[in-house]
């Protein structure tokens, strides 16, 4: 299991269930490195791996009220994905639309 975090300033986290963390500053190389994962990949052998320099995202409903942090998990992302489509509401600023766009998703205006 994994999930991606999306941020207001443009990066995009990738966290997994066991324990890989690394942060993106292009939402297409994190997007990239999912459809490894939802292709069965794991992150065993990845460099980068930046789970000794901070700790993991907990979901914090006041700071994505607040729009400092979106919270895709990996169900999200696989209904998107089958629904082929990205809808308005589901966006968190551009970093959301390159990731979407990358995977194939059409993403909504």
């Amino acid at each position: 299991m994994f999930e991606i975090i999306f941020d207001n300033g443009g990066g995009t986290t990738l966290q997994t269930d066991s324990g890989y963390r690394h942060h993106y500053d292009e939402a297409s190389q994190a997007a990239e490195d999912v459809k490894i994962l939802l292709a069965g990949g794991d992150t065993g052998n990845w460099d980068g791996n930046e789970a000794d320099d901070w700790d993991a995202m907990e979901y914090d409903y006041d700071v994505e009220r607040n729009g400092g942090y979106c919270w895709h998990y990996e169900g999200d992302i696989r209904r998107i994905l089958a629904n082929g489509i990205l809808h308005y509401s589901e966006q968190f600023g551009g970093n959301t639309r390159v990731f979407y766009e990358t995977l194939g998703v059409e993403v909504e205006d």
